[in-house]
C-alpha cells in the first residue's frame, strides 16, 4: 500500500479531528495517514500524547470491490466508521477499544474491517534502554518520575 494523499491533505483531516474531539483531548495530537491499492484504502490515526507517555493508534480499512463501491466511496465509507468510532470512543471514556488484529463490522449495507493498539511508548523507550545497558530497574531515575505520573 501507498500514501495516497498529500500532507496538506493529511493535516487537514488532522486538524479536522482536532475540531471535533479536542474536548476530549489533554495535551495530545492526531496525526493520520491513508494508504491506497487498487482496491482498498487504509486509514491509520495516531493520537500521541505530548510527554509520550500514551499512543492510540486505530486502522480502518475499506475495499471498494468486494463493497460494491469506488476507491473514493471506500475512503469516505472509511473515514465515516472512523468518525462512527471515535464518537463511542470519546463518549464512553476510551474504554471502547477495537481488537489488536482486524475485525471485520457491517456499517450500514458495507464491511468495514479495524483494528487499533494502546501503547506507553516512553515506557518502551526505558525498558529497551533497562535491557539494553543490563540496568536494575531502582537504578533508572526516569522510572521513578513516570511512574509517579501514572
Amino acid at each position: 500500500m501507498k500514501d495516497v494523499l498529500s500532507p496538506k491533505d493529511r493535516k487537514a483531516i488532522a486538524a479536522g479531528l482536532m475540531d471535533t474531539y479536542g474536548a476530549y483531548l489533554d495535551g495530545e495530537t492526531f496525526s493520520v495517514r491513508v494508504l491506497g491499492q487498487s482496491d482498498s484504502i487504509a486509514i491509520k490515526v495516531t493520537l500521541d500524547s505530548h510527554d509520550h507517555m500514551s499512543r492510540h493508534t486505530f486502522e480502518i480499512s475499506a475495499a471498494s470491490k468486494s463493497n460494491g463501491i469506488t476507491l473514493d466511496q471506500a475512503f469516505d465509507l472509511a473515514l465515516d466508521f472512523l468518525g462512527f468510532y471515535l464518537d463511542r470512543f470519546f463518549e464512553n471514556n476510551r474504554e471502547d477499544l477495537l481488537p489488536l488484529d482486524y475485525h471485520a463490522y457491517d456499517f450500514g449495507e458495507y464491511k468495514v474491517y479495524a483494528r487499533g493498539d494502546f501503547t506507553r511508548p516512553k515506557l518502551d523507550d526505558i525498558a529497551d534502554k533497562i535491557l539494553r545497558n543490563g540496568e536494575k530497574v531502582g537504578e533508572v531515575p526516569e522510572l521513578d518520575n513516570l511512574t509517579k505520573k501514572l
